[in-house]
């Protein structure tokens, strides 16, 4: 092979080297763009979420906002679980019901119970064949505040051989959160707990 012919091949095989690398860079280049730019729609994404809620308003919410609102939702069962087990039974399920829902009360609970104990409830609920149920209107939870406090709005049924009566049973309360368990999948506690109205209305 002549000199020149020699020149002539080193010079294109540094030049097809200059090509592969050029196209190599902007292979890395652009593939780091593309992983980054979908990290980055994905991320957007998942803080753009529609979520519709109980009245069917749909709104664009944030993480942040979606698990303030779970939360809420969250409380709100715990605290209804709680007005239903406490307030509606039988004398079939009493000591049970009684027993779940002091699950979901701190110290407030204490309270109740020996309130329940001194009105010698189940005693009344036997020899009167008595059948309380509940039916809970709304509930209404700030979490603006911390801690979360809000009022419960239902009635109590007492249903007996005679017949029946309604009365409002409307409480107020606070909300602390704790770890969730099996008797308490909520994670919450109810507190400062007060009965503000109960009266019969039919």
């Amino acid at each position: 092979m002549k000199l020149d012919e020699l020149n002539t091949y080193k010079k294109d095989v540094n030049h097809m080297r200059l090509v592969m690398l050029v196209v190599l860079v902007f292979s890395l280049g652009f593939n780091g763009y593309m992983y980054f730019e979908n990290v980055r729609i994905i991320g957007e994404g998942a803080d753009r979420v529609v979520v519709i809620d109980p009245e069917n308003n749909a709104y664009l919410a944030t993480n942040r906002r979606i698990r303030k609102e779970e939360r809420g939702y969250q409380y709100e069962d715990h605290v209804r679980d709680f007005f239903q087990l406490f307030y509606g039974f039988d004398q079939g399920n009493f000591e049970k019901n009684t027993e779940d829902a002091l699950k979901l009360i701190g110290e407030s609970g204490k309270f109740l119970y020996k309130e329940r104990l001194e009105e010698d409830l189940f005693r009344k609920v036997v020899e009167n064949n008595w059948k309380l149920e509940v039916h809970i209107d709304s509930i209404r939870i700030d979490l603006a505040i911390k801690p979360p406090v809000g009022v419960c709005y239902g009635r109590q049924k007492l249903i007996r051989p005679g017949g029946t009566s309604e009365r409002l049973l409307w409480g107020s309360f606070s909300l602390y959160d704790v770890s969730p368990t099996h008797q308490n999948p909520h994670g919450a506690l109810i507190e400062d707990f007060k009965i503000i109205r109960n009266n019969v209305i039919k």
